[in-house]
């Protein structure tokens, strides 16, 4: 089930234009976009003062100094209600991905990571059930003789033990491949994957 984000109207500024109008964006709240020379999203954030947080990122302010000089445009989506604020936040930041966004990001690479982890589990489970097989065939096999070549029932009964104490713990393995199976089947259907 997917939940469909609708967008207030946006307003696009080159960053030398916001600055000469940032006093109107004072005590307008809402999410912003900065965005690089190429149109790459460098950053999404949201504030209750949008003029004062976008010129803080221009400025170099906190975390901003990392991409403070590659700013050149700004898209703005004002909106009074902080809840909503921070769900168009969540939202443009895993529709655009931005380059120097940290949190908030449940984007395609890590349920891909996920999805391939999730592979791997799944071909190891396979290799145990095999193993399984071949080993309830040599079982079964050895059920049919109760003695050896030398007629010494304890070496049967010993190799015997044996094979049922590898059943044992391969069937633990299996059990606990298939729980972390089972694991990364919700962390994939939570990050938005399909199992």
């Amino acid at each position: 089930m997917g939940v469909i984000v609708t967008l207030p109207e946006s307003e696009e500024h080159s960053i030398s234009e916001f600055l000469e109008n940032r006093r109107t964006f004072i005590n307008v709240s809402g999410v912003y976009v900065l965005w690089g020379a190429q149109r790459e999203c460098l950053y999404v954030g949201k504030s209750s003062s949008l003029g004062r947080r976008v010129f803080e990122h221009t400025h170099g302010k906190g975390d901003s100094i990392r991409f403070y000089r590659e700013i050149v445009d700004v898209t703005l989506y004002c909106a009074a209600n902080m809840f909503y604020v921070d769900v168009y936040e969540t939202h443009l930041i895993n529709d655009l991905r931005p380059k120097y966004n940290r949190d908030k990001m449940f984007f395609t690479e890590h349920t891909v990571e996920v999805s391939e982890q999730l592979e791997r589990i799944e071909d190891k489970l396979h290799q145990l059930e095999e193993e399984r097989q071949w080993l309830m065939i040599e079982i079964d096999e050895f059920d049919r003789f109760k003695e050896d070549e030398y007629h010494d029932e304890r070496v049967v009964r010993f190799e015997w033990v044996e094979l049922l104490r590898q059943l044992r713990e391969l069937d633990r393995n299996i059990q606990r491949t298939a729980e972390r199976r089972a694991l990364y089947r919700r962390r994939l259907t939570l990050s938005g994957g399909a199992c």
